[in-house]
């Protein structure tokens, strides 16, 4: 929420995750979210709203339910009935659809709910976008680009804290993935999603961190956050009382390099992963003010670590 107060003005859309719809009975949970409500309607330029769907609460992805939710006809216009008045309540654009850990059967049933949604949204002006992972051969993209306005590839977690440490979105990764999952995606429908945030992995498995939570982890052990040129990202390692921990990033160096190759391959359209977890530098190169990178644009508040997005110009 202070990133959003904060940022509100830079920002176009704003996707808030607000409804959830979980459980053999597909029940509907709505986060009230005062505070971000209240940014949102004192904003001077309102951005597009568009409440986020997920098939998730308290951290876990219900694959399984939403499988039995879009598999069956009444259960999928039951939720429809209610999400549509919510949104007009909320003033919405539309609806952003993120369904996770959906079995490949569910694929299918999970494309009608788009076009029955598409259906109900657009007589009302309203988007349809969903999330979509990449790297993923179940994920059909040219055929869920015929039942929605908007496809947010999800370019970042290629290593996540269920399994080994590694970079969350290397360059070479970053790119191939992008151009695999496009293949048939109008341009005009296309949002990059990039990260801006850290993972922590330790003994015990692994940790999000914001970005600034761990420079400050690095500061707090006396190490310096090193770029690494093989993945064009940065990282650090520092054991605490017997336990080791490796911390890679993505920082606003990170993200000049994946929003320059974006540009010079025609993507128009970019979304941050996410308010509250990103490196503040970010906003010297991303937002309503810098619609095109700039040439050259330096840190204005080092920190123990940091690079300067210029350095890593030089490298991209």
């Amino acid at each position: 929420m202070a990133s959003l107060a904060r940022h509100v003005e830079q920002l176009d859309w704003v996707i808030p995750g607000w409804v959830s719809v979980t459980g053999a009975d597909h029940r509907i949970t709505v986060f009230r979210d005062v505070a971000g409500r209240a940014v949102l309607n004192r904003a001077i330029h309102r951005p597009v709203i568009l409440p986020m769907v997920q098939n998730a609460k308290d951290g876990d992805w219900d694959g399984a339910g939403s499988a039995a939710l879009f598999a069956d006809v009444t259960a999928r216009r039951a939720f429809l009935d209610r999400l549509v008045p919510f949104l007009a309540a909320n003033h919405a654009g539309g609806a952003f659809f993120d369904f996770e850990s959906l079995p490949a059967g569910a694929q299918a049933n999970y494309r009608l709910f788009l076009a029955e949604a598409k259906a109900r949204f657009s007589p009302r002006g309203w988007v349809v976008a969903i999330a979509a992972p990449v790297g993923n051969a179940d994920w059909n993209m040219r055929a869920y680009a015929r039942v929605t306005d908007k496809i947010f590839l999800m370019a970042y977690d290629e290593h996540e804290t269920s399994g080994p440490a590694g970079p969350i979105a290397s360059q070479r990764w970053f790119a191939r993935s992008v151009a695999d999952a496009a293949r048939g995606v109008a341009p005009s429908k296309l949002v990059v999603a990039f990260g801006s945030y850290a993972y922590d992995w330790h003994d015990r498995g692994g940790d999000a961190l914001g970005v600034e939570e761990a420079w400050q982890a690095a500061s707090d052990s006396g190490t310096v956050p090193t770029f690494d040129k093989g993945s064009g990202t940065s990282s650090f390692a520092y054991a605490d009382g017997g336990t080791r921990h490796q911390v890679w990033l993505l920082d606003a160096a990170s993200a000049y390099n994946e929003l320059a190759f974006l540009q010079k391959a025609g993507v128009q359209s970019f979304a941050l992963w996410r308010l509250g977890s990103e490196d503040p530098a970010l906003w010297s190169i991303f937002g309503r003010d810098h619609r095109r990178l700039p040439t050259c644009v330096r840190s204005t508040r080092p920190r123990p670590g940091r690079m300067s997005i210029s350095r890593a110009m030089a490298r991209s």
